[in-house]
């Protein structure tokens, strides 16, 4: 053994490949599709007024989905493009059939064990202020 091996043993470190970095950036590139579409599909329940318009929140995050798919496609192709779409497609009416089911649990025994529980608000525990950080209102935004 000469006394050069353990050198070169040292300078050969493992290289990020093309490959390597490309799965990087499209893993990056999909994580962040699936999260802005999550994002746009829950900020889309408040609607809210712009500039004295009722406007859906999701619209302002929801073109940068379009921007993150060309993203993909460009890095991983066509097939993954799509794959990618109904995927989220799917994911989504998961979370809004998950989201109606979370809606329609009672909350009667919380209402039960607040002393001081109204029509207009949840205050959840006996004691609480109405108007407090946990009371939820039962009117929208727009009144109806």
């Amino acid at each position: 053994m000469s006394s050069s091996a353990p050198a070169a043993r040292l300078s050969e470190r493992p290289s990020v490949s093309a490959s390597t970095a490309l799965s990087t950036a499209g893993v990056l590139a999909i994580s962040s599709y699936v999260a802005v579409q999550m994002l746009s599909d829950i900020a889309s329940v408040k609607v809210g007024l712009v500039g004295g318009l009722a406007v859906d929140m999701g619209t302002f995050v929801y073109p940068i989905t379009f921007t993150l798919r060309d993203v993909v496609h460009k890095l991983l192709g066509r097939r993954v493009a799509r794959l990618l779409i109904v995927t989220c497609g799917v994911i989504n009416l998961l979370m809004a059939a998950y989201l109606m089911l979370v809606a329609r649990v009672s909350a009667e025994s919380i209402r039960r064990r607040s002393s001081r529980w109204s029509p207009n608000t949840v205050t959840g525990w006996p004691g609480q202020r109405s108007g407090s950080a946990t009371s939820w209102p039962t009117t929208t935004p727009c009144g109806c």
